[in-house]
């Protein structure tokens, strides 16, 4: 018979309490790699669900739904490892009754963001009401779009101008004034028009916005609002390029296009990152959008979210975020009275990237006079602009100094007298001709 005393006692006790501290050290980090695998195999069937069924309510259930389950199977598996080491406390109730909490965990994180995420932010910032003399247009490709008229003082007899607004997804929203001075100076109608799904007109289904569809309605606004076999064109930023794919595609109804701090995409057939290299002007106060956001964290994510699902499903995108509640919040960001459309931005930019360098192409061909006006401070590349000109054999530049890319909506005298020049068949005060950025040319830098 073996005599015993508390020694061996306390031995097993001090060996047993270093595994029992293991134990609930490996059963918290299997419960916390739970939930993570969990929250984020559900981030993942929020976008496959909303690729294959874009509904709100399925998106959030079915995602919550896979978070869960695949959080309650992530435990019990990594707690079976920890059984089979010999860990004490792991144990079949233990393995589960841990599953349900990590399970129970990740319903109530997800629960939250789902509530989060579901709240409409419609701030009151989109404040955008219509003038007296706003018209709208059903035009036969199915747009419908809030347009204006300036006549003319006197009718020179020459084809009425068009304007392009930027974005894509912006608005007119400005520029009037420029356009009573060209209707009253140079005798020629001035037409324009909010683009589908921008400022007063309306929006189109989630995966019709393309520059395809964009170049059909300036056609259609040609032909049935217009009503003039010949137009000429003024685009502004993304109105520039806007511009130039028309008269690529319609030469023969394009009299001549003057193209304002212009946007592009072909980057010169360099890449971003060489375009992103280059030097480039300082930004000015009222062209830092992002420095005047006024959006909080939640605004911010929820475009983050909607943008990333839009090269998913268009339509999944609209499902998390209507556009109206894109346009409300984008103005929040801007800090403006007018908010951009999120989904018709990302979507035509996409496409107009698509056939950039084939614009490039047919503007070599046709040729039509075109006019560049290149403000001092444009954030544009300026490998842009330079594009357009090196393409077009009747295309010049003309440098505006102390301009910015948002000069034209202030009708600054620098930018409007080389437009009214143009139009009124002038010849441009001084042509600009180098290859580097204007800015540091004239500046000697």
């Amino acid at each position: 018979m073996t005599k015993t005393d508390g020694t061996t006692t306390d031995r097993r006790r001090t060996r047993t309490a270093p595994r029992r501290a293991l134990g609930a050290v490996a059963v918290g980090i299997a419960a916390a790699v739970s939930v993570l695998m969990g929250v984020a195999v559900a981030i993942v069937a929020f976008v496959v669900i909303g690729a294959l069924l874009p509904e709100r309510v399925a998106m959030y259930a079915g995602s919550v739904l896979v978070g869960v389950a695949v959080t309650y199977a992530t435990s019990l598996v990594l707690l079976a490892r920890t059984r089979r080491r010999r860990v004490r406390g792991a144990s079949w109730s233990r393995r589960t009754s841990t599953s349900d909490v990590t399970a129970g965990i990740t319903a109530a994180v997800l629960g939250v963001a789902v509530i989060t995420l579901s709240i409409p932010l419609h701030s009151g910032a989109q404040s955008l009401d219509a003038p007296e003399a706003t018209q709208y247009a059903e035009l036969s490709t199915g747009s419908r779009v809030a347009w204006w008229k300036t006549e003319a003082a006197s009718d020179s007899g020459e084809p009425p101008i068009v304007f392009l607004h930027g974005g894509p997804g912006y608005c007119v929203c400005g520029s009037v004034e420029l356009f009573d001075r060209l209707a009253a100076e140079e005798g020629r109608d001035v037409y324009y028009f909010d683009q589908p799904g921008a400022g007063l007109s309306d929006m189109l289904p989630a995966d019709e916005y393309s520059i395809e569809r964009l170049l059909d309605d300036l056609e259609a606004f040609r032909a049935e609002v217009v009503e003039e076999e010949t137009i000429a064109l003024l685009g502004h930023s993304f109105g520039g390029f806007y511009a130039e794919a028309y008269a690529s595609a319609h030469p023969q109804s394009v009299e001549k296009v003057a193209l304002v701090a212009p946007g592009g995409y072909s980057h010169g057939g360099l890449s971003e990152e060489e375009v992103d290299e280059m030097p480039a002007p300082p930004a000015q106060p009222e062209d830092d959008f992002g420095a005047r956001s006024t959006a909080g964290f939640l605004a911010e994510t929820k475009v983050l979210v909607a943008a990333l699902l839009m090269d998913v499903s268009p339509q999944a995108a609209v499902a998390f975020m209507p556009q109206r509640e894109m346009l409300d919040v984008s103005a929040t960001m801007l800090d403006s009275a007018v908010g951009m459309n999120i989904l018709a931005n990302v979507l035509v930019t996409s496409s107009s990237e698509e056939i950039a360098d084939a614009v490039l192409d047919h503007v070599a061909e046709t040729a039509v006079p075109t006019l560049i006006v290149r403000p001092e401070f444009d954030y544009v590349p300026w490998v842009e602009p330079r594009s357009y000109r090196d393409a077009n054999p009747n295309a010049v530049v003309v440098f505006a100094p102390k301009a910015a890319h948002q000069s034209l909506d202030r009708d600054d005298e620098v930018v409007y007298e080389p437009v009214r020049a143009f139009f009124a068949g002038e010849a441009a005060a001084e042509v600009y001709t180098g290859e580097e950025d204007p800015y540091f040319f004239y500046r000697g830098e």
